[in-house]
């Protein structure tokens, strides 16, 4: 199961803990990294233990976005390190698969670069106006929420970051 998540954005800038535990998922500012209870996927990304964390019950961590330039291989990995297969399918025009493994991992097949964490999705219950403000007033740019490929979710992206927020499923 997906324990932590390194990722170069700094949540403090909007106001939540350096360290936030997101349902489980710790999540933390720095270079891309993440760690696993359980089965190590043996992908070639860093793995990290998560520092202390404080808990953060209005967020969560929706799904992460793994991107590899070999779709089938990556999803046997993850399958071996405990995933459980859900589904495969487009994501923006492109193979992708989708696993469970504490929150939804979606591995999107590129043609080129290495196999890589690429982006993270958390989740809240704020009205996304509000997160915007937030983001916006924090010096961020981020997209205007709009209709989410999940139906009856909203999201929204801070631009330069590979990080979206969304309504809660």
């Amino acid at each position: 199961m997906l324990l932590g998540i390194r990722f170069p954005v700094d949540l403090t800038e909007v106001g939540l803990p350096a360290v936030c535990r997101f349902g489980g998922v710790s999540v933390w500012h720095g270079p891309v990294a993440w760690q696993w209870d359980g089965g190590d996927p043996q992908l070639p990304i860093e793995l990290v233990d998560s520092p202390e964390s404080v808990d953060v019950t209005e967020w969560g961590v929706d799904h992460v976005v793994v991107t590899t330039p070999d779709l089938d291989a990556t999803v046997s990995a993850l399958q071996d390190g405990g995933a459980d297969f859900r589904r495969m399918g487009l994501a923006r025009g492109r193979r992708a698969a989708f696993l469970l493994f504490g929150p939804v991992v979606e591995v999107v097949e590129v043609e080129h670069g290495p196999t890589m964490l690429w982006g993270l999705a958390l989740e809240t219950d704020q009205h996304l106006d509000v997160v915007a403000g937030n983001w916006t007033s924090s010096g961020w740019k981020v997209s205007g929420p709009h209709d989410a490929v999940q139906s009856g979710r909203r999201i929204l992206s801070v631009i330069g970051t590979n990080l979206a927020v969304m309504t809660r499923r």
